[in-house]
């Protein structure tokens, strides 16, 4: 089991995970823009990173993200950070919701981002990797809205 996870959301998802994460006794790190300094997920995490002034720039900002995650998922060279990240992303099981650890793991085994490239862009690029398997579920239709808005689809 990891010992200390990097929250990269903001509001209530962010809250949820940080209040999941102390009660199964893992510290919470999260980024946060100089505008949600007083935000509860920020309040209540173990340590926080003011990542940027601007509102959205904190939570879009890859290279900064990758940044404050070597923070949290340490090692000596980049290849032992991604395998690290990697087995978190695997271990961490939440159930009933939709999460964003499909798309973070297929972000970790894409050769771009092992180079350490990475942008915003590889939404655009891999839109695969926003695809639910389970489409049974009622969440799948939210889950097809937020694709779609994400690759600006509406």
């Amino acid at each position: 089991m990891f010992k200390k996870i990097l929250v990269a959301n903001r509001g209530e998802i962010a809250l949820r995970i940080v209040r999941a994460c102390k009660e199964m006794g893992i510290a919470a790190v999260t980024i946060h823009s100089e505008v949600d300094r007083f935000a509860l997920h920020v309040k209540r995490a173990s340590h926080s990173h003011c990542l940027s002034k601007k509102p959205l720039d904190a939570y879009l900002n890859g290279r900064r993200i990758i940044e404050c995650a070597k923070l949290t998922v340490w090692a000596f060279d980049w290849p032992s950070v991604l395998r690290r990240a990697r087995r978190a992303l695997e271990e961490m099981r939440m159930f009933g919701v939709k999460t964003t650890i499909p798309y973070y793991l297929e972000m970790i085994k894409s050769e771009e981002f092992q180079k350490g490239v990475f942008n915003t862009g590889l939404v655009e690029a891999h839109p695969e990797w926003l695809k639910y398997s389970n489409k049974s579920l009622p969440q799948h239709k939210a889950a097809v809205i937020a694709a779609a808005i994400a690759l600006n689809k509406t």
